[in-house]
């Protein structure tokens, strides 16, 4: 299967379409305020999503990346998912380094993402583009979830 990535330009997912990809990865948490998952995108500074293609149109939501940030000194990758069907295809690097060029054209310093530790996978996708513990930095990151 083709995919094509696509930019915050282009017509925003359908809250059935964000659902179902969220909670293909088991990210539930986000499901269930679906009505908050527009405002999600549209309040994030980068956003490409990743649909399957045909030579006739782009169809199914495969995967989305979006991160938030100042556009000078900061952005944190909030969100990078790829459907289980997607997955070890390319979809996630793809999505990645598109936001990574916005970072790197707007020269953002502090480049910030967050992954479970059992992510293996994930992590080292991350660090094949750079991306390292904060402790390798001197640095320590305290978060507060609810």
């Amino acid at each position: 299967m083709r995919y094509c990535i696509l930019d915050s330009t282009s017509p925003y997912p359908s809250v059935e379409e964000l659902t179902e990809l969220y909670d293909s990865v088991g990210w539930s948490a986000y499901t269930k305020t679906p009505e908050r998952l527009l405002p999600m995108l549209e309040g994030s500074r980068y956003l490409y999503t990743a649909r399957e293609a045909t030579a006739e149109e782009t169809g199914r939501l495969v995967g989305l990346v979006r991160a938030v940030g100042d556009g000078h000194s900061i952005a944190y990758i909030q969100d990078l998912l790829v459907h289980p069907h997607a997955q070890r295809q390319g979809v996630g690097s793809a999505l990645l380094k598109r936001v990574i060029d916005d970072f790197d054209r707007e020269d953002i310093r502090q480049r910030l993402i967050t992954t479970d530790v059992a992510s293996e996978h994930a992590i080292a996708l991350y660090k094949r583009y750079g991306y390292a513990p904060v402790e390798a930095a001197g640095c320590i990151t305290l978060a507060y979830y609810r």
